[in-house]
């Protein structure tokens, strides 16, 4: 069964292209599997592995906890929008190649994500998730505004 993939944040971008994906989901018979990055938090990746390998383990469990979040919701909006069962995924690191792996690790054959998602206002002078994940995915990758 073919499989697309939808980067979610909790956004109100994200859940545009959840609902995109969801739509598309329908229409082509496709298992959707919906992928949530810890990361880009405007941190550096150092600064962010220092953080969750703190003594008590408190940041990296309450990051876990708020990426679990986002992940039941858009499950309970896919779910609302007739997409039965879908694969649920948290992942850690820069988003680009987190998303761009987890579309290989599952044979995705697009990813959906939004134009903008929560973390916008630091993506902008570094270049936008979405225009970097249309620019280097090898599969057919859709931007929804």
């Amino acid at each position: 069964m073919a499989s697309i993939l939808v980067a979610v944040d909790g956004s109100p971008g994200a859940q545009r292209a959840l609902a995109h994906a969801c739509r598309l989901a329908a229409q082509q018979g496709a298992h959707l599997v919906l992928v949530h990055v810890i990361g880009g938090l405007g941190l550096p990746e150092p600064a962010l592995r220092a953080l969750a390998q703190t003594k008590h383990g408190w940041f990296d469990e309450m990051l876990d906890a708020a990426s679990a979040e986002v992940l039941q919701q858009a499950r309970e909006q896919a779910l609302a929008q007739g997409v039965s069962a879908p694969t649920l995924e948290s992942r850690r690191g820069d988003v680009v190649p987190a998303l761009l792996e987890a579309a290989r690790a599952h044979a995705a054959e697009s990813i959906v994500v939004g134009r903008r998602g929560a973390h916008h206002a630091v993506a902008l002078p570094l270049g936008s998730v979405s225009r970097a994940v249309a620019s280097l995915s090898p599969i057919p990758a859709i931007v929804v505004p």
